[in-house]
């Protein structure tokens, strides 16, 4: 409201207009008394400049806050540091917190003291921090445990003495220094030597080797021997309150006091500081302090304004961190800068970031946002902001601030020039103002994008609007208004740019490329081409249109083009794709310099070519801006060769064209943590990059299912950094990009694996590679140890194997031999059976013919012995007839020739009998009939007589006791008596048969067992045959013959 009183007045005698259309104030100006004028210009500019103070500041850095329920801690942070690998540490009042960008972690103190202090010695690995009551370092050098905390109280050489608060940490050449409160500790690597004072430390340092304190009553002391010592030349410092003590590479003492500015000590001199800066930290209470040698910058905590920054070589251009500009809190505990020379700040209630180290910074309004950037414009020494929520002014240099209300309201789109005047291009419509005038709004015009002029025809613009394009003409008065309507094109508007030959090209985000003519009268198009993918564009979306040095630049997918007209086709153009490396779909902006921006949502280049015509490209320092700009809406706004006003989704940032910032330190990526299953820590990285990678982690076969977290710290942007990740031996290619910090693999098998990952800093367009080398060692059944006892039982197995195979294979040989030896004596056998039945077959043969032979020898032997024995009993009945006859005959008859004839016939009875009793011959053939049965007879009873042997054969022959008798020329008891006493010379039991027993002395038959055995007992038979015949049974197997038959009458 004011701001259009007060433009309105102040132009409303030149150009009453300006006000028609935001509040007219004519009739307050004619009617107003004119000694009033003054008084109401001397109101509005006071209120201009009020409502503008102190809420918008030039070149604030980006601020990022992390609450206490981000990070996960307490509200305190009392200290800062930073690692060699770029982990942040801060002394939280819960304990040691750390950061990778990633991800918070917190370390606890045995007595859960708050961390007042902390000390990095990355040569050791060693995190050394001091709290209450308790000092110690966390000791990181072995990563395959968590961090292991060692307490140094119990080194103390006085024990048990308290020290309250350790307040600082610093290292010389031999000792690790500890203060408290009244105490200081020097630690030599073994003992700590306590140092008592006699007044509260409240700040200390080392300068030239020697410990200076702070004391709160005494000022400016340092230690010599076991004591504190004033400093001479320091006298002033006493009463006042020291909080910090820094010492500069160039051998200066800087002290800052609470409440008395900031003074430098070098020597015995001691001279303020910077008198810019003195009252900012006297009135704001100043806290804490610190100081980067390479960025050679101060920046400054206090109680309750926030943080100063400047640089050593421009103390007067300050930059002031508060509340109002972005920090969640204005009490600044601690603050320190990073390695990339950007600013922590340890709040009393939570922690902030600053990126001081940035060609960008914010250009900042007050706390009520003014949304998303789209337009600025400097008109003079005011800069015009164009938002989504409307037109602010700000003056330039931006010193002031804007008002709440916007000049213009709605959705702004583009601020143009022509000819002095000024085109704000709104959804709303058109608006036009001279330079530092007021804004009238063109009639009859809807939302507009873009104004071009028209070339050859003055005083006349082309706008591209939400209906088509239209022409505006400017009358004498300086008023533009709408013309007509160009006809001929009705496809969506946008950016474009014209020819001087009345060419206009727009691209079309899916189509292609426009490319028109402007008829004479500027009423139509006459030539309306749409250019596609036949006309060589890589493809018909994605296309942009820029105008460089008078001539259209196209870019696309494939890289940047220009137009051939005699071919009607694009080709490519070598000198902006070497310059940008054919990067994709951009703007190009030319700024005072010659300098040429491609600018994308994926990069922002800036490049030249030098005097050679070699292309030079920054794809680095700029690259930031990426994080904020509104695809398809990127404006850059170059007021100067030193700046730019750049349009984004926050607002708008100031650009430092020069570059001139200090080289950030090189990225490293790094894996933070490897857990397994379970979520069982089995990796930790050190806090020394010397000792990453120093030992390779391995893991048992139990814990093969991994995951790795990795950091590629990155603070100034969130989720800045992509990663990709690629396990040797296990993936076939890498993972797609994402912002997410760690890989699972799980069920890994055994052996050597090496991690891959990739990291892109979309922030600072940085790629790093690193790899991370660990084995999964084999279960135990197939560790070294395991296979050297599987190869030793390998050994001993094929061994037993080819003992067992050998000895299987003798078996089977033996088998074999056996086998054959078998079926040789098989064969054999079966030869000598079927010889044997051949032989038995022959034999039997024989056998059946000695068999019919002898039963035919039998039957006649038989009937020769009943002969025989007929011939006896005939012969012996005829001997008793003739003894009856003789003793019929008178003894004197005896003489008579009848006698003696008589006699005579009974001698040749005798004779006859006696002859058949050849008992030699007989047994010889008997014997050999029946195998030696009389020589078998007599081995068993030695003591049978001839006549007893005679008696056992004729049994033997089965014949009985009646027909013996003949034999023996006795009676049949005689016989039987013979019998009797064979029985008792045999030994035989009254149960045993004789001539069964005489039967059974016997051998199987010679026939069966000898070819010639039928011969002999042939032979043995028809010698016998005299005398008698033997009849062998049919089964010839007792070789017995049966009892004589009776010859047949």
């Amino acid at each position: 409201m004011l701001y259009n009183m007060f433009y309105c007045y102040i132009y409303s005698n030149d150009y009453p207009h300006l006000c028609t259309n935001s509040l007219n104030l004519s009739n307050l100006h004619t009617k107003m008394p004119r000694n009033l004028k003054p008084i109401l210009i001397t109101v509005a500019l006071a209120a201009f400049f009020i409502l503008s103070a102190v809420t918008v500041q030039a070149g604030v850095p980006g601020i990022r806050n992390f609450s206490r329920t981000v990070y996960g801690g307490g509200a305190q942070n009392w200290a800062v540091a930073q690692d060699s690998i770029g982990r942040m540490y801060f002394g939280n009042r819960l304990g040691l917190l750390t950061y990778d960008s990633n991800e918070w972690q917190m370390l606890f103190l045995p007595n859960f003291s708050t961390v007042r202090s902390i000390l990095i010695d990355a040569p050791k690995g060693r995190i050394y921090v001091g709290g209450s009551e308790e000092f110690g370092y966390f000791d990181t050098s072995n990563p395959f445990v968590s961090p292991r905390y060692v307490s140094l109280v119990g080194t103390i050489d006085t024990p048990g003495i308290p020290f309250a608060e350790i307040w600082n940490i610093y290292r010389d050449k031999d000792n690790i220094w500890f203060q408290g409160d009244f105490k200081i500790m020097r630690w030599d690597g073994r003992k700590s030597t306590v140092i008592s004072v006699d007044d509260k430390v409240t700040t200390s340092t080392l300068y030239n080797g020697q410990v200076y304190l702070g004391m709160l009553h005494r000022g400016l002391c340092r230690i010599e021997g076991r004591r504190a010592v004033d400093v001479p030349g320091a006298e002033a410092l006493r009463g006042k309150r020291i909080v910090s003590l820094i010492a500069t590479p160039k051998g200066k003492l800087v002290v800052t006091t609470a409440f008395d500015g900031v003074w430098v000590f070098e020597g015995r001199t001691l001279t303020p500081f910077n008198a810019e800066i003195d009252s900012y930290l006297r009135d704001n209470q100043a806290f804490s302090a610190t100081y980067s040698a390479r960025a050679r910058q101060f920046a400054f905590g206090t109680v309750s304004g926030g943080a100063v920054v400047f640089d050593e070589t421009s103390p007067d251009e300050p930059i002031y961190i508060n509340v109002s500009n972005g920090m969640q809190d204005n009490t600044v505990l601690n603050l320190g800068f990073d390695r990339d020379l950007n600013l922590w700040l340890a709040l009393d209630d939570g922690i902030d970031f600053a990126v001081t180290n940035s060609a960008i910074s914010r250009l900042s309004v007050n706390d009520n946002s003014k949304g998303a950037g789209y337009a600025s414009l400097l008109d003079g020494t005011r800069m015009l902001l164009g938002t989504n929520r409307g037109l602010y002014i700000v003056p330039w240099p931006v010193t002031g601030g804007v008002g709440d209300a916007p000049v213009i309201k709605g959705q702004i789109w583009a601020l143009d020039t022509y000819d002095g005047d000024i085109f704000v291009c709104g959804d709303a419509g058109l608006w036009t103002a001279s330079r530092g005038g007021g804004f009238t709004r063109v009639e009859d015009v809807g939302g507009v994008w873009s104004v071009q002029p028209v070339p050859g025809h003055p005083g006349m613009v082309i706008a591209s609007g939400y209906e088509g394009f239209i022409i505006l003409k400017k009358s004498a008065a300086g008023v533009w208004t709408l013309s007509h309507r160009v006809t001929g094109y009705s496809d969506s508007g946008g950016r474009f740019v014209t020819e001087n030959d009345g060419t206009v090209w727009i691209a079309h985000w899916m189509k292609g490329i426009y490319r028109m003519k402007l008829s004479s009268d500027l009423s139509h198009f006459e030539d309306v081409t749409l250019l596609t993918s036949s006309n060589g564009l890589p493809a018909n979306r994605n296309n942009l249109v820029s105008k460089i040095n008078g001539q259209p630049i196209f870019s696309t997918e494939g890289g940047f083009y220009l137009y051939d007209a005699r071919n009607n086709r694009f080709v490519r153009d070598k000198r902006y794709n070497a310059l940008f490396s054919s990067r994709r779909s951009s703007h190009l902006y030319e700024d005072t310099n010659g300098t040429v921006w491609s600018v994308s949502p994926d990069f922002v280049w800036m490049g030249r070519f030098d005097s050679s015509g070699h292309p030079m490209t920054d794809t680095v320092t700029y690259q930031p801006l990426t994080q904020h700009i509104i695809p398809g809406f990127d404006h850059f706004e170059f007021v100067s060769s030193e700046k730019a006003i750049m349009a984004n989704q926050e607002g708008f940032f100031e650009v430092d064209l020069s570059g001139n910032r200090h080289a950030a330190h090189e990225p490293d990526l790094f894996v933070t943590r490897v857990r397994a299953a379970g979520d069982s820590l089995v990796y930790s990285s050190p806090a020394s990059r010397a000792d990453i990678g120093r030992k390779e982690l391995s893991v048992s076969y139990d814990l093969n299912s991994l995951r790795f977290d990795v950091a590629m710290p990155e603070f100034r942007a969130p989720k800045a950094v992509k990663y990709s990740f690629m396990l040797d031996g296990y993936d076939d290619d890498w993972s797609p990009w994402g912002d997410v910090a760690s890989k699972e693999y799980t069920q890994l098998g055994e052996g050597d694996y090496v991690l891959k990952v990739r990291a892109r800093d979309s922030y600072s367009g940085r790629l790093v590679e690193t790899s991370f080398p660990f084995t999964v060692r084999p279960p135990w059944y197939r560790s070294i140890w395991s296979k050297l006892v599987y190869i030793i039982i390998f050994i001993a197995l094929i061994w037993f194997l080819l003992n067992l195979i050998r000895q299987n294979a003798e078996r089977q040989t033996r088998r074999v031999a056996e086998k054959k030896e078998a079926e040789l004596a098989r064969m054999r056998r079966e030869a000598k059976e079927q010889a044997i039945r051949k032989d038995y077959e022959i034999a039997h043969l024989k056998s059946e013919q000695l068999e019919h032979d002898i039963k035919h020898k039998s039957e006649e032997l038989s009937n020769i012995t009943m002969n025989v024995i007929r011939k006896n009993e005939m012969l012996l009945d005829i001997a008793s007839r003739l003894d009856k006859l003789r003793e019929t005959l008178a003894p004197a008859s005896e003489s008579a020739p009848e006698a003696r004839q008589l006699a005579h016939i009974q001698r040749l009875i005798q004779d006859n009998i006696s002859h058949d009793d050849d008992w030699k011959s007989f047994t010889q053939n008997f014997d050999v009939v029946y195998e030696d049965y009389t020589k078998r007879l007599m081995d068993r009873h030695p003591d049978l007589s001839q006549s007893d042997l005679r008696v056992c054969c004729y049994l033997k022959m089965g014949l009985s006791s009646k027909e013996i008798a003949p034999m023996f020329n006795i009676s049949y008891r005689s016989v039987e008596m013979t019998r009797y006493r064979l029985r008792k010379k045999l030994g035989l039991s009254r149960e045993i048969n004789l001539v069964e027993y005489l039967q059974k002395i016997c051998r199987p038959s010679p026939i069966m067992s000898s070819p010639s055995a039928g011969s002999s007992a042939a032979a043995a038979a028809n010698s016998v045959a005299p005398w008698l015949t033997a009849s062998p049974s049919a089964s010839m197997t007792s070789a017995c013959l049966s009892r004589p038959r009776r010859p047949r009458a």
